[in-house]
């Protein structure tokens, strides 16, 4: 929630207010950002997207070794990523 409210300014002609991006809306803007915009060049870029709200930092703590997205932990694939293998795991 913390990230769509962050990236929310600009909704509703940016009145400003609180504003908090649905989270469908969101995750679909990040899905079209991924597939669309940043897929090149293959191979160098890496998305995780875990759902749910009310996360912010997923690399500290237990989320970091005990969070899984379609079979995938997420530490193991922060290790791939360091390594030089960039994947997508998430929707």
């Amino acid at each position: 929630m913390t990230i769509r409210f962050f990236f929310g300014y600009g909704e509703d002609e940016c009145m400003p207010k609180t504003i908090n991006v649905p989270a469908g809306e969101f995750q679909a803007g990040l899905v079209d950002l991924r597939d669309n915009y940043v897929a090149e060049p293959a191979g160098v870029w890496s998305t995780y997207l875990v759902g749910g709200s009310g996360e912010h930092v997923w690399t500290v703590g237990t989320r970091f070794s005990n969070t899984y997205v379609e079979g995938v932990r997420f530490v193991d694939w922060f290790a791939d990523l360091l390594a030089g293998k960039a994947g997508h795991v998430g929707p």
